[in-house]
């Protein structure tokens, strides 16, 4: 990201000049932003060299990773994908004009509709996927982080994912949330 600040850099300025939010909880947060939207700015550069859209690649993904011949119900798609039912419908259908995916009737409920992964939509989702894996390991790769340490990252990330991916009680959501950010402060100057 060329003209921006490094995440360090603004962490130092929150330091400096709004020392209130100079804590762990915010240091992560950055971090964890800025290593997305580095992440993201590639991979949509990748989407788009292969004519797709993330919510797209989402979809198509989807379909593939499922058991063959990669046929989900809208609703098990919608599972998998960060997708509104409308918006999710609206895709189909562009993915189906493209010849990308099918659909057909669902014998046990005239109603509803299986999605299919055709053989165009397969080759493109595995030649995107495929670049798509090659960037994000030479970007492992190139990180700095020995063999060890990129192992023990993810790890810590997906304990971390799973912790935050699992249920809650609502009740308790909030509460659960909000108090161990409030003693990260005391964390960073002990």
């Amino acid at each position: 990201m060329p003209n921006h600040h490094s995440a360090p850099e603004l962490f130092e300025f929150c330091a400096e000049n709004w020392p209130e939010t100079h804590n762990t909880a915010h240091q992560f947060g950055l971090y964890l932003r800025r290593l997305s939207e580095l992440n993201s700015a590639e991979n949509i550069r990748i989407f788009k060299k292969h004519g797709l859209s993330a919510a797209e690649f989402d979809v198509l993904s989807t379909l593939r990773r499922a058991k063959a011949p990669h046929i989900l119900s809208p609703s098990e798609l919608q599972c998998s994908t960060l997708l509104s039912s409308g918006g999710q419908t609206k895709l189909l259908y562009q993915l189906q004009d493209r010849g990308l995916i099918s659909r057909s009737l669902n014998p046990e409920d005239k109603r509803g509709k299986f999605v299919h992964l055709t053989e165009a939509g397969k080759l493109l989702i595995e030649a995107s996927m495929s670049e798509m894996l090659q960037r994000q390991g030479n970007f492992l790769s190139n990180s700095g982080l020995k063999k060890k340490e990129r192992k023990q990252l993810l790890d810590l990330l997906g304990r971390l994912l799973a912790s935050l991916e699992a249920p809650r009680d609502s009740a308790t959501d909030h509460q659960g949330i909000a108090e161990p950010a409030q003693g990260l402060n005391k964390e960073l100057t002990t």
